[in-house]
């Protein structure tokens, strides 16, 4: 969970089981040690702007898509959803974790109030 007090991140986004967000900033890891996620970043989410953290199974599932790649800066932009939480393997046997996937939409460059750059 991202510290309240951290100004760093926009505020913790409330996950939903199905949420689709567009991704915002460039997923990065954190430099607080409390942070247990593999990286961070800034999602827009019914036009506000909130962080999430991905672990590894997630970055797994996202990179793999030819969309994504294995650079995040390349995923700005793109979007993904949330699948809920999932058993994920460990070296110890398995846990639960927050899994994100690639979304493959395409962008309307028309949306309301948005001009076309040319």
């Amino acid at each position: 969970m991202i510290p309240k007090n951290n100004s760093k991140y926009a505020p913790w986004l409330p996950l939903e089981k199905g949420m689709e967000v567009r991704i915002k900033t460039e997923p990065k890891a954190s430099e607080n040690a409390k942070l247990k996620s593999l990286c961070y970043c800034d999602v827009l989410y019914k036009n506000n702007t909130y962080a999430i953290g991905l672990n590894m199974s997630s970055y797994r599932r996202i990179s793999a898509n030819q969309a994504f790649g294995a650079d995040t800066n390349d995923w700005v932009g793109n979007y993904i959803k949330y699948e809920g939480l999932q058993p994920i393997k460990t070296k110890t046997g398995s846990v639960n974790g927050h899994i994100w996937s690639p979304l493959e939409k395409s962008i309307d460059l028309l949306e309301k109030g948005q001009e076309i750059p040319f």
